[in-house]
């Protein structure tokens, strides 16, 4: 587990807020850029990894994201444990 889970209970969740709400102005920008400019929306590429790593810690501490592993494998996991037994 990260260090940043060691961290007490409070700290944990103004840091997974504060990350949320960074984490929407670079998508909210780049929608609003791409209405004037469409070719702009392939910037989301870049984009999703960022968002990504900013929406994780909130996830994670609500419970939905438990795995972070592989996010296809992992939210299939969550949801279905014995189909994904095999996998070790």
């Amino acid at each position: 587990m990260n260090d940043f889970y060691k961290l007490p209970r409070v700290l944990q969740w103004l840091l997974a807020l504060l990350l949320l709400v960074s984490g929407f102005f670079p998508a909210l920008a780049l929608i609003e850029l791409g209405y004037d400019h469409p070719i702009a929306y392939l910037l989301f590429f870049f984009y999703i990894p960022i968002g990504q790593f900013s929406f994780a810690p909130f996830f994670t501490l609500c419970g939905c994201l438990q795995v972070l592993f592989s996010h296809a494998a992992g939210i299939h996991a969550i949801q279905y444990p014995d189909r994904f037994t095999q996998w070790g």
